[in-house]
């Protein structure tokens, strides 16, 4: 006989209104758990949206008067740049300098404004100019070559959430990949 020394069944106990309330107490409890835990990952997600930054590379060129590389965080949340890498036809290029020594060899650095933007934070919205050349000379000459040049910027959101952006500076910007770290080493590009 299943039961107590009363002679009640276990079945009789739980039907009992006192285990009723106490077996929906805990059934409340645990959905109202699932549910902050439901919660409390939307609202992350919602976070991590709210502070997405996004790198954009482009170049601005006017025959016969300037050229202009610039670095733009089109996103909603502040870009950190971790990593910048550069490289002419495969090889590893450190610096704007080695750059325009390699595409336009003949032509000595005049009217030039360089930047760095390796180890920066760029803001929403912000553009910033890395290169910029307002010598005819250059300008023709560098935009003739660019298409050898390609440059890729590794980046975080304030949450860490990595991306390499990459740009042969052809007519199209391609996707950010998503990046688990950003590395940086020897041939980290400093600008």
């Amino acid at each position: 006989m299943d039961g107590d020394g009363n002679g009640r069944s276990t079945r009789s106990r739980l039907l009992e209104p006192e285990m009723l309330v106490a077996l929906s107490a805990v059934v409340l409890g645990l959905c109202a758990l699932i549910v902050s835990v439901v919660q409390v990952q939307i609202m992350r997600e919602e976070q991590h949206a709210a502070v997405w930054p996004r790198i954009q590379m482009a170049r601005s060129y006017s025959s016969g008067r300037n050229i202009g590389i610039i670095v733009v965080n089109p996103g909603i949340g502040p870009a950190v740049i971790k990593d910048v890498r550069a490289s002419i036809d495969g090889e590893p290029v450190t610096s704007w300098g080695s750059v325009l020594q390699a595409l336009v060899p003949d032509e000595p650095p005049r009217d030039l404004v360089l930047s760095s933007i390796s180890g920066r934070i760029i803001p929403a919205g912000e553009v910033v100019q890395t290169l910029f050349s307002a010598d005819p000379t250059i300008a023709d000459g560098l935009a003739e070559q660019l298409h050898r040049l390609d440059l890729r910027i590794c980046y975080c959101s304030v949450y860490d959430e990595c991306w390499w952006v990459s740009d042969a500076f052809g007519d199209e910007s391609p996707e950010p990949e998503p990046a688990g770290f950003c590395p940086t080493d020897v041939f980290s590009f400093t600008g």
